[in-house]
């Protein structure tokens, strides 16, 4: 689905027609909140245990594989640090290249620093290094030796969806030859379009709906086996009040179907 396929979706299943309640901007954000929230979840659920989470079960493993990129190589800055990318949510792989020699490095916590370098077995040295992170970076401990390169696999950030800003939004004067996101059912040119669907202006004309220039779109990429899951946990969120309980505990039945 694109942004508006999936703000469609959500309005269908809070079976209300453009409820005045829940404005652009907050749909959107919770649409936004939903997706962290799913992806979250299948990484690794501290809050609510379920048994399963990312490189343990190969269908979450597949539900997540757009957010994986290709490793990326990081020149070490004052001598051990690796600056992480913008995008960078959570580390998977560390390999750390250190004299030559390229070998996997284990992540430990704060606490095993003190300690680290007392047991022989456990201490940083070739083929045996350690990584902690702090900020904005990650902290390779790897002994003696010149330490080169690292290569990074990581979970990044999810898109942050956008259908546009409200001074986007045409019902007229289109651009021939640009391509336009159907906000609400529209007929141009003859043709009839739904809300999502794209088309190529041919001329300036709507006879009716609103439209939004496709540039303005920002999809999510998280794959589509997991964007209806997102628009349940969407609803749930909008449905979290008094009056709307019985709406929102339907709707978590459904989510828990996925």
């Amino acid at each position: 689905m694109n942004s508006l396929e999936m703000f469609a979706t959500v309005q269908m299943h809070l079976d209300t027609a453009k409820n005045p309640r829940y404005n652009d901007w907050t749909m959107v954000k919770a649409i936004n909140s939903a997706i962290v929230r799913v992806v979250e979840d299948r990484i690794d659920n501290i809050k609510t245990p379920t048994g399963y989470s990312f490189e343990q079960v190969q269908r979450v493993t597949d539900e997540l594989r757009s957010l994986v990129p290709n490793p990326v190589t990081i020149i070490p800055t004052n001598t051990n640090q690796l600056v992480l990318p913008a995008d960078y949510r959570h580390a998977l792989l560390v390999n750390a290249t250190v004299s030559g020699v390229t070998a996997y490095a284990k992540p430990i916590d704060h606490l095993t620093l003190g300690t680290i370098d007392r047991n022989p077995f456990t201490r940083p040295k070739a083929d045996n290094y350690k990584f902690y992170q702090e900020n904005t970076h990650i902290n390779v401990l790897y002994g003696t030796g010149t330490f080169t390169t690292a290569d990074l696999t990581y979970i990044k950030n999810p898109n942050t969806v956008s259908i546009g800003r409200e001074n986007d939004k045409l019902t007229g004067g289109l651009t021939v030859g640009v391509i336009y996101a159907v906000y609400e059912d529209c007929e141009h040119n003859g043709v009839v379009y739904n809300t999502g669907d794209l088309f190529t202006a041919v001329n300036a004309n709507l006879a009716y709906g609103i439209v939004v220039p496709n540039s303005v779109l920002v999809n999510s990429d998280v794959p589509t086996i997991l964007h209806e899951e997102i628009c349940l946990v969407t609803c749930s969120i909008l449905n979290n009040s008094v009056d709307d309980y019985n709406k929102k505990q339907s709707t978590d039945q459904d989510i828990m179907k996925d």
